[in-house]
Order: C-alpha cells, then sequence, then structure tokens
C-alpha cells in the first residue's frame, strides 16, 4: 500500500522587514536652543573658554561618525563633549540630555538594547526627570523609547512610549512635522507586527501626508515608503509593494546606504512568490551595500545572510544553505541582545536538515532554539508552538514516538493557553499527534486527535479546499484502512483527491490515486482501481513527477488486477507496460523482469498463443538461470 509520508514542513523564518532590522531615525540635532526650551536662558556655554559655536563643530565631527557607521567612535566622541559640559548647570540640561539620547541611537545601531535604554535614562537623569528640557526633546526620548520596545519585539511598551510621545507633541502644539511621521511610521509597524495590515497602511498614509504637507527630507519619504511597502507585502499584494520599494531605489539609486532595506524588501517579495532567483540577486545586492556601509559583524548582514540561506535551500543547494545560515549565526552570537534572532537562524538551520531527512542532525539546532525561546519568552509563546511540532516531528521521523507524543503534547498545552482548544493554530498539532498514535498502534486515541480536528474546522469556518484539510482526510482515510473500513476510508480518499486537484498539486494527486486504488482493490473494485492506477501512472509521465519510477509496478499491479479479472489479454498489455518501464527505469532488474516474462508466458500459454508464450520463454532463458524452470 502507498501512502503519503508528511514532513512537517514549516515556512522558512525571514527577519521582519524594516522592522527589527530597521535604521534607527537619528533626529536632526539642535545647536540653539532658543526657541525650544521655554523658561530657561537662551544663552549658554559650552565651558569658560569654549563658544556654543565650537560645540557645533564638535557634534558636527560626532555625527560624521555615525553617519559612516563608526558608532564606538561616535559613542566617544559624545563622551569627550558631555565631559566639558557642566552637567550641574540647568542651562545645560538641553545639550546633555540631547547627547545622551544621540548615544541611545548609537548603541541601538550597535545592537546594544540594553546601554540604549541606560542612556535614555541618563538623559532623563541629567534632566531631573525631564523637567529641564524642551517639549519637543521630551517628545523625541518618549519616540525613542517606544522604537527600542519596538525592535525587542515589547510592543505593549512601545505603543504606550508611542502614545506618550502624541500627547506631548499634540498637547504642546508642537510643528516638528519629521517627528510626528516618525511616531506614525513607529505605530504601522507596531500594527504589521500585529498583522492589522489595513491598520498599517492607515498610520503610513497619515505619515505620508505628513511628509508631502511639510516638505519633509528624503529620509523620512524613504522610511514611509519601505513601510507601505512592507504593509502592501503582509496583505500579499505584491504588485504595490514592489511599487513603493522600487520608488525608493529610483530616489536614492542602488549604491546608496538607505537602499539596503528596500533591496532587502523587493528581495523578500520574489521569495513570496517563489521566484528564487530574482530574490537570491536581490539579497546579494542588499548584503553588498551592507557590508560595504556598516561592516561583515552587523546584524544587517547577518539578516541578508539568513535569507540568503533559504534562498540557497529552496534551490536545494544545501552546503551553500548551511554555510550562510551558520555565517548569519557566527555573526549574531558575536552581537549583543541578539537571542531573538539567533532563534529564526537556529530553526532556518534545522529547517535544511529537516529537507534532507537529516533528523538528527536538526535535533540540536531546535533544541537549541527551543532553550532560547524559552530564556527569551516564557510559556506560552507563540514562537514555541513551531519549535515543539518541529522537535515531535524528528523523534517521529526517528520513530521515538514516546519523545514525539511529548513534543506534540507541549504544543498542544501551549496553544490551548495562548488561544483555547478550538484555535485554528491546534489543527496542525492535532493532526500531528494523530499521526503519531496511528504509526504507534493506539488506533483509538489516534481517531480522538482527529476529531478533535474536525471541530477545529468546523469552529474556524476553514475552507473546504484547504491543504490542512487535505492533510486531515488523508489521514483519516488511512486510520478507517487500517481498522478494515474501507468503503469510509474510500470516502476520505476521495475529499483528498478533489482537495490535491484543486491545489494543483500532482506529487501529493500520484500518492492520492495509488491510495485509492489499493482500497478499491479490497473493495473488490477491481474496474475502479484500474483506472485510478492508469490516471496515477499518466500523471506521473506527464508531469515528469519522482514517482514515475513507480511506473513498472503500477502496470504489474494493473495486471495482476485484470488477471484475477480473468481478463487476460488486458493483463499481458498491462505487463507488457511492466517490462518496458522496467527496461527504462531499472536497467533491467533479472529477477524482477523473469517475474513478469514469466507472468506473461503463462498468460500466453491459457490463451493459447504457443509462440507468444515461448518467446517470453527464451526470454527468460536468456537470463543466467539455474534450478527448475521459473515460469512452468
Amino acid at each position: 500500500m502507498l501512502r503519503i509520508i508528511r514532513t512537517l514542513k514549516f515556512k522558512p523564518q525571514l527577519f521582519s522587514l524594516n522592522i527589527t532590522q530597521a535604521r534607527p531615525f537619528l533626529f536632526k540635532p539642535s545647536y540653539s536652543f532658543s526657541n525650544q526650551n521655554t523658561n530657561k536662558s537662551t544663552s549658554h556655554s559650552y565651558s569658560s573658554k569654549d563658544n556654543s559655536q565650537e560645540f557645533t563643530m564638535l557634534m558636527s565631527k560626532a555625527l560624521s561618525k555615525f553617519e559612516t557607521g563608526n558608532f564606538s567612535e561616535f559613542i566617544s566622541e559624545v563622551d569627550n563633549i558631555l565631559e566639558g559640559l557642566d552637567l550641574q548647570k540647568d542651562q545645560n540640561s538641553e545639550k546633555s540630555s540631547e547627547l545622551y539620547l544621540y548615544k541611545s541611537m548609537a548603541y541601538w545601531r550597535m545592537g546594544d538594547i540594553v546601554k540604549s535604554i541606560e542612556s535614555l535614562k541618563q538623559a532623563e537623569t541629567v534632566s531631573s526627570g525631564f523637567a529641564n528640557i524642551s517639549p519637543l526633546l521630551r517628545c523625541k526620548i518618549a519616540l525613542s523609547y517606544g522604537q527600542i520596545f519596538l525592535a525587542s519585539r515589547e510592543l505593549a511598551s512601545s505603543l504606550k512610549y508611542l502614545k506618550d510621545a502624541i500627547t506631548i507633541f499634540q498637547s504642546n502644539k508642537l510643528t516638528d512635522a519629521g517627528t510626528l511621521a516618525t511616531i506614525y511610521i513607529c505605530l504601522g509597524q507596531i500594527s504589521q507586527l500585529n498583522k492589522n495590515y489595513d491598520e498599517a497602511l492607515q498610520a503610513y498614509r497619515t505619515c505620508l501626508d505628513e511628509i508631502k504637507e511639510n516638505n519633509l527630507s528624503k529620509a523620512n519619504l524613504v522610511n514611509c515608503y519601505e513601510g507601505l511597502a512592507s504593509a502592501y507585502a503582509g496583505k500579499k499584494d505584491f504588485t504595490k509593494a514592489q511599487e513603493f520599494y522600487n520608488k525608493v531605489i529610483s530616489m536614492l539609486g542602488e549604491g546608496d546606504r538607505q537602499a539596503v532595506n528596500s533591496l532587502k524588501g523587493l528581495a523578500t517579495i520574489f521569495l513570496m512568490q517563489d521566484n528564487i532567483e530574482e530574490a537570491e540577486k536581490y539579497y546579494k545586492k542588499a548584503l553588498n551595500l551592507n557590508i560595504k556601509f556598516y561592516g561583515e559583524n552587523d546584524i544587517g548582514t547577518a539578516s541578508i545572510l539568513d535569507s540568503l540561506g533559504t534562498c540557497y535551500s529552496l534551490k536545494e543547494q544545501y552546503d551553500e544553505a548551511l554555510q550562510s545560515h551558520n555565517r548569519a549565526l557566527s555573526i549574531l552570537r558575536e552581537l549583543p541582545n541578539t537571542k531573538t534572532d539567533q532563534i529564526v537562524v537556529l530553526n532556518n538551520i534545522a529547517k535544511v536538515y529537516i529537507d534532507q531527512q537529516l533528523w538528527e542532525q536538526a535535533k540540536p539546532y531546535l533544541q537549541q532554539s527551543l532553550q532560547l525561546s524559552l530564556e527569551c519568552y516564557g510559556e506560552p509563546h507563540e514562537s514555541l508552538t513551531s519549535i515543539y511540532l518541529n522537535l515531535g516531528n524528528v523523534y517521529e521521523e526517528g520513530n521515538d514516538y514516546s519523545q514525539a507524543l511529548s513534543y506534540y503534547h507541549k504544543a498542544e498545552a501551549n496553544n490551548s493557553q495562548l488561544y483555547g482548544k478550538t484555535h485554528y493554530e491546534n489543527l496542525q498539532v492535532q493532526i500531528s499527534l494523530g499521526m503519531v498514535y496511528h504509526r504507534s498502534g493506539d488506533l483509538s486515541c489516534a481517531r480522538d486527535c482527529y476529531k478533535k480536528a474536525e471541530e477545529i474546522v468546523k469552529a474556524n469556518n476553514i475552507p473546504s479546499t484547504s491543504a490542512e484539510l487535505l492533510g486531515l482526510y488523508n489521514e483519516y482515510s488511512g486510520l478507517n484502512y487500517d481498522e478494515g473500513k474501507h468503503e469510509e476510508a474510500l470516502i476520505y480518499c476521495n475529499k483528498s483527491i478533489d482537495i490535491a486537484k484543486t491545489l494543483n498539486d500532482k506529487t501529493l494527486l500520484n500518492n492520492l490515486l495509488l491510495f485509492k486504488a489499493e482500497i478499491e482493490s479490497c473493495l473488490r473494485k477491481d474496474s475502479e482501481a484500474i483506472q485510478s492506477l492508469i490516471q496515477a501512472v499518466k500523471l506521473a509521465v506527464e508531469s515528469k513527477s519522482e514517482l514515475v519510477f513507480l511506473a513498472p509496478h503500477i502496470y504489474k499491479k494493473i495486471g495482476s488486477l485484470y488477471e484475477r479479472n480473468q481478463q487476460d489479454k488486458e493483463a499481458v498489455i498491462a505487463y507488457q507496460h511492466a517490462a518496458e518501464m522496467l527496461l527504462k527505469f531499472e536497467e533491467e532488474d533479472e529477477k524482477k523482469l523473469i517475474d513478469i516474462y514469466c507472468k506473461i508466458a503463462q498468460l500466453h500459454k491459457k490463451l493459447g498463443n504457443d509462440e507468444e508464450a515461448k518467446k517470453y520463454m527464451e526470454k527468460v532463458a536468456e537470463f543466467k538461470t539455474t534450478g527448475k524452470d521459473p515460469c512452468f
């Protein structure tokens, strides 16, 4: 009996577009605070012998370090400037707070979230809890907190600070449209992470209105266009997404440092549409540009390398995929606060091994991913489900059913706590549990799991043509077959075939037709079984499926069914096809050919075709055989 062998395939995990890896927005330094800081003196001195002009010059020099990606040097320059300020003087609160804000951005760009937050806290300390600084700077610091928490996926905290920033902006009737535009970009990114793509688009459009109305800089427009592109990609409107990424590249040119995100975004859109060659081309462009401006040991470099690894994996270039993923992992392990990104890469390395059915090699990477996920997120968490499922899968494929069930039940408990028992996310879990119980011989528990899966289907109005339903119906069919309930098995097999046709999955359809023929044969519906087998072999040949190598065995099965129904002439033709296919695909397997030639000879003898019978007996004689006549 031929059945579909299910390997639980999880989709490649890509770093999120323009969110986790987004470049921080560097606020324009305001060297003169006279129009911002109300109730404070407008005459500031850098020190007793240095004036504000020197302060501006030093800041300009420091900022050039930031713009060229020399963040450590930038921080050193800022620390030198801070040493020249008398932080005890109220008039220096604005300057020092702004300097700490810049330090925070540099640490963030280096991936050090802890020091980034510490710098913002220092900004608060030197300004006496923000009492001695302008509303605009307070708004910018609140926005920076929101950006940092957004980057670390603490969405509730991020949203709180972004709302604070909007409140400060509106209550003080501030007019810095660039800051307001950045707030809306961050709000759009939060909506994207929550998969509220329409809400995200609305935030980005509001941002775009601010940019156009106030004639804001190209940098603002780039951020907004990239946000719009990413949101449209989330909605799978790839045409609109591509349009906005191309707008950015047209504005900047492919060699501009700000073009990295759009090149990477275009690559991911191509990847989502299975255009692997174009995806690889644009990832390589983004990688070269990122290394040029930000260096090899950069979180952006790691992100692109991981995505390139996914391209290689989809092209079945597994050595290149592992090299790219491992290079990304090595970079991330050298950078601070990258554990959540390491989880992504570890899962993708495991996927490369799973795709090659190298179950043991996949295990340590999934275990490392699990350990980091528990450390970063705790239980329950949405990231844990896929890890538990894939660990269950690799143990299942290694026939360690006890461990497989343990991980599948952990996935079930995690999902139940997060979503409830009938949530859509539990469907694959119940199917996987049912399969392991089935394979281990516990048919009763398997049926219970499939019933739970059916309840989930009903509760979520899952379309009748979904791939998940195909998997469920196929497993139900197999369970009924093993219980001897062949009529029920045939009903579910036919349902699976209907879905496979809709999905145009010819390999699955081949498998299902072969299984259908097996069921029909058990029900003595031999004519139907023969038709199913003929459909399967024709489909395999036409689609050049790997199942074409089963053609000799399929024709042999067709011959045996004709023979069972006394249709000897048709049986002869089927066996002849089997022999032809065997010679074509299996290079004269002597034992199998002798068996088929003997059957043909016997049938010709039975039909009174002695000359034909003799011809096939001579074919048998050509093989070196000993002992009694293999045919008679």
